[in-house]
């Protein structure tokens, strides 16, 4: 009995080595893949990273992972919430609620706020007013939502799935904290 639990002890320490190797080498692999500038972006700060990546796993994953359906849930989330962030200049402008912005609504609401406030409003109207007809139609707020939401390249949570270096299709915590402790030692 005793051989046998040494046995099985061994086989199963062999097994963690093996894991763990397999583990470094995934990291190397995904480190490997990615532009220099990047990687010297991560080894910055290597707990930022890890803090984005956690904060997507934990915020839109489940079970300690994070699969390719759930980055793209909680990037169109993320985009939603810039559209909306995007809208609520002009919709506070929109005085007489008909759907649009004229530059009188516009610059009776910036009377109220701080200069940089009223600096962001002046400028956010300018660049939505497409036609130049001094108002902000709702077709053009839609037009500066959807652009302010469109995806933005290497970033979000999709992004994230590149360091899914097992190739599950899930990113794991242990998989961030493997990464984050690979950059940290450069």
């Amino acid at each position: 009995m005793l051989r046998l639990v040494l046995v099985f002890g061994l086989v199963a320490g062999m097994a963690g080595v093996q894991e763990a190797g397999a583990q470094e080498a995934g990291v190397a692999d995904v480190l490997a893949r990615l532009p220099e500038a990047q990687v010297k972006r991560l080894r910055a700060d290597p707990d930022r990273f890890a803090e984005t990546a956690l904060a997507a796993i934990y915020g839109y994953g489940a079970g300690g992972a994070l699969t390719k359906a759930q980055a793209e849930g909680a990037d169109a989330i993320e985009a939603a919430a810039r559209r909306v962030r995007a809208l609520v200049p002009f919709l506070q402008s929109d005085l007489d609620n008909d759907g649009a912005v004229a530059r009188a609504e516009m610059e009776a609401r910036g009377a109220i706020l701080s200069a940089s406030s009223r600096a962001r409003l002046v400028a956010g109207f300018v660049a939505a007013d497409a036609d130049g007809d001094g108002a902000v139609s709702a077709a053009e707020m839609r037009g500066m939502a959807e652009a302010a939401a469109a995806p933005r390249a290497g970033r979000g949570a999709v992004a994230l799935m590149g360091y899914d270096f097992d190739g599950d299709g899930r990113l794991t915590v242990e998989e961030v904290e493997a990464l984050r402790a690979a950059l940290a030692a450069g």
